[in-house]
């Protein structure tokens, strides 16, 4: 981000100040079945994303205006899918009351290996397959037992109190850690669908080197990208074109056709060429956008006095409304 943008914010530089700014990205999908394993399939291209700078209090609020376009009032169990923090925890609550939350397995695991290197150090030999064991008895629901365990062998040490704060994670997510009954509803458990989506909607564009965005530049580039992975340019030109019509000085067709002196004007779907330098000589006017005026249309084509309508194309000057 451009320097301007990071003015007074606190971030994890040494000095206290921030190089980055924090995006969120939501992705809504749905799921009607699962594998010969039992694993959960998502639908094919049905996940649409929505991203923003604003505080997750804003963000929530847009998650779920998308959620509710894309048929959640309809649904059968609405999941909701985080990474276990506090903030993300609330909005759930706030905008998803009565869905299923769920603490990504692998962020989980991380916060596991947390635990693990408070207790018995990065370097300890056993370390993986104790990790392993983690992973495992998470996946039967055994989180309480786990947080039990562990509390009672690091009681007395020294490591008790960095054992006691990374513990702290899943006393705090227990309800949303049982897995075993996640998996066996055919529910996901693991967030990477939104996680691609972070690389390839916003790292493969706004963490190129040598980028430094400012907030409003990247907050269009991202929402087009959110637009283009949820397959929904055509639906987005279109509204910005009426939009833009909706704005201008509406003229009657009958207007303008006065205007155009005996000139004819045909409705064209199947026309994209355009030769907007051609608007001046036939309508006399400054810019290609004021054509939007008439009635809405893929494409008109404009007609000089004595040329026949429905003559091939190419012996036609073609004006595009867009």
């Amino acid at each position: 981000m451009r320097c301007r943008e990071l003015a007074g914010r606190k971030g994890k530089q040494p000095n206290g100040t921030a190089k980055t700014r924090q995006v969120y990205l939501g992705c809504v999908f749905t799921q009607h079945r699962t594998d010969e394993k039992g694993h959960p399939v998502r639908d094919h291209e049905s996940t649409t994303y929505v991203s923003s700078f604003k505080s997750i209090d804003q963000f929530g609020p847009l998650l779920r205006q998308e959620a509710i376009r894309r048929g959640m009032g309809g649904a059968g169990q609405v999941v909701l899918l985080i990474d276990g923090a506090a903030g993300l925890e609330h909005m759930g609550q706030d905008c998803f009351h009565n869905s299923a939350q769920i603490v990504d397995f692998y962020h989980a695991l991380e916060h596991a290996g947390e635990v693990l290197d408070a207790l018995i150090g990065k370097n300890h030999p056993k370390r993986k397959a104790r990790l392993r064991r983690w992973a495992k008895r998470l996946l039967k629901n055994q989180v309480a037992a786990l947080i039990k365990e562990t509390r009672q062998t690091s009681a007395g040490t020294p490591q008790a109190q960095a054992v006691a704060e990374a513990l702290g994670y899943f006393e705090n997510n227990v309800e949303r850690m049982q897995y075993g009954s996640f998996r066996k509803n055919g529910y996901f458990i693991g967030s990477g669908v939104v996680e691609a989506g972070c690389k390839t909607i916003i790292g493969a564009r706004c963490k190129q080197s040598g980028i430094f965005w400012c907030r409003p530049g990247a907050e269009k580039v991202l929402a087009l990208r959110c637009i283009h992975s949820s397959r929904r340019l055509d639906e987005f030109w279109k509204h910005r074109l009426n939009h833009h019509a909706k704005r201008n000085d509406a003229l009657s067709l009958s207007a303008w056709c006065r205007i155009l002196s005996g000139t004819q004007l045909e409705r064209r779907d199947d026309v994209i060429a355009c030769a907007p330098g051609h608007f001046r000589q036939y309508f006399g006017v400054r810019e290609p956008r004021d054509f939007c005026s008439l009635p809405r249309a893929d494409v008109w084509i404009a007609h000089p006095p004595g040329t026949t309508v429905g003559a091939p194309v190419r012996e036609r000057q073609k004006l595009s409304s867009v």
